[in-house]
């Protein structure tokens, strides 16, 4: 990625995602926007355009002469939207046309607009442009990958809060206090021979720790963030014989998994992503639980036991329609996470003390015919859906970023409290101060290297 960041030039690229669809959006962006649109986009109706309204008209190879001519040079049917600088997403004039989508109309479209001038955007580009021009902060450009690349609900909401500026809200308060004590203590600096008066040295201590203990609790939510944001492992666990890879290929949608009515079929762990009732999570299939087993058979059920206690939802699978035997009551009484009873089979009847056995939470399902799946999808997301208390905080750390610069920020923090309680001189605690000023402000952007700006956009895709 070109990081000349003082290049303005115009910029386009396909904004949707590739393959065929209905509509795709080419965005152009840059200087010289304005003269390509009025190049190639012919209205259908003459008149000004006006920033954020979509037009009707034609995509032409080039602009012309007389209405007439608009058939020879034909490409698409489109809608533009032009925004004025400032009101567009990148801060500069930018377009936006709506065209038929499929590959081959899209490349044509496109080639008509690099003709005119224009460059392909890199990676990130459209975006980075938003960050250079004021419109979004670093950590609102880095939420906007975030909500692309999200693989969960809470993801996004988190996300989408920080897009909307909530770190650089949370932060402001901490910089603000910080500069304003910073600014303290360099002013000292000037009267090297005032002692400072006691009183004021508490103060500055009290500062001190109530700043740290902000910045470590941001901080400590970075693991909080990172579960929320990871996919959930939901695994299926067991006794032999129990319909686990029959409901393993019931859920996620195919035929996955071998299956067979002879008890032990399955003797590796079979890992695939799947889609739950709108929550994704990684479904895992494992061997059926035995009291013991040697060779082969014991190495499956090594496996089993490490995937259902790497689990964040165990569903322990059962038989519901015959008494449990020595395996299924084995496990029951092992000691796992969190879980979910399944009585599967229903649809051979269910027996009573194998049911009464399960619990009362215990779902009654059958893998091969579909009943009880949906209420099972459903209990599925609810349990793994994240507390709301979490959600509700006002910023959660879902980037590694800023975790390590918050890490450093703290660091710096305990390092001045540490400075005030052994009497250091000043410039030692004017020197932690700013590395801790330096650290926070690098989360929002303030004087990023070229190396930083880097390591974020190339994560976007082209048309962001």
């Amino acid at each position: 990625m070109s990081l000349d960041l003082e290049r303005r030039d115009t910029i386009a690229a396909v904004a949707t995602a590739q393959g065929a669809g209905a509509i795709a959006i080419l965005r152009v962006s840059g200087p010289q926007t304005d003269a390509i649109r009025d190049r190639i986009f012919a209205p259908r109706r003459p008149g000004p355009f006006v920033s954020a309204r979509l037009r009707l008209g034609d995509l032409v190879t080039t602009a012309p002469a007389a209405a007439d001519a608009v058939r020879d040079r034909l490409l698409d049917e489109v809608l533009c939207a032009w925004f004025a600088p400032g009101q567009s997403y990148s801060s500069e004039s930018m377009v936006e046309l709506h065209i038929h989508g499929g590959p081959v109309n899209v490349a044509r479209c496109l080639r008509a607009v690099l003709d005119q001038g224009a460059r392909l955007a890199t990676p990130g580009e459209f975006t980075l442009r938003a960050f250079l021009g004021g419109r979004l902060d670093l950590a609102q450009a880095e939420a906007v990958q975030q909500i692309v690349g999200a693989r969960s609900l809470a993801e996004v909401q988190l996300a989408q809060r920080a897009l909307r500026g909530a770190i650089g809200d949370a932060l402001q308060p901490i910089e603000r206090a910080l500069v304003e004590l910073l600014a303290e203590v360099e002013a000292q600096l000037d009267f090297p021979e005032d002692e400072l008066p006691p009183a004021q040295r508490a103060e500055r201590t009290a500062i001190v720790a109530r700043l740290t203990q902000q910045i470590q609790q941001q901080c400590a939510s970075a693991t909080t963030g990172a579960r929320l944001c990871r996919r959930p492992r939901v695994v299926l666990g067991g006794p032999p014989n129990a319909g686990k890879s029959t409901l393993f290929n019931a859920l996620c949608g195919s035929d996955r998994a071998i299956t067979d009515a002879v008890a032990g079929t399955t003797r590796d762990v079979l890992e695939v992503a799947a889609l739950v009732d709108a929550v994704e999570v990684t479904l895992v299939d494992t061997a059926g639980l035995q009291p013991s087993a040697a060779g082969v058979s014991g190495e499956a059920m090594r496996r089993a036991r490490h995937a259902a206690q790497d689990a964040d939802l165990l569903l322990l699978v059962f038989d519901g329609a015959r008494p449990l035997d020595d395996s299924a009551r084995h496990v029951l009484q092992e000691a796992t996470p969190d879980r979910l009873h399944l009585a599967n089979k229903i649809d051979l009847g269910g027996h009573a003390a194998t049911l009464a056995a399960l619990g009362p939470d215990a779902l009654a399902v059958s893998a091969l015919t579909g009943a009880g799946l949906a209420a099972l999808r459903q209990t599925i997301a609810q349990r793994l859906a994240p507390a709301q208390a979490a959600i509700d905080l006002d910023w959660i750390v879902i980037n590694e970023r800023h975790a390590g610069l918050l890490e450093q920020a703290a660091t710096a923090l305990r390092d001045a409290g540490s400075a005030l309680a052994q009497q250091q001189p000043d410039e030692v605690l004017a020197l932690e101060l700013r590395r801790a000023l330096l650290a926070l402000s690098a989360i929002v952007g303030g004087d990023p290297t070229d190396q930083v700006l880097r390591s974020i956009f190339d994560r976007f895709c082209i048309g962001k």
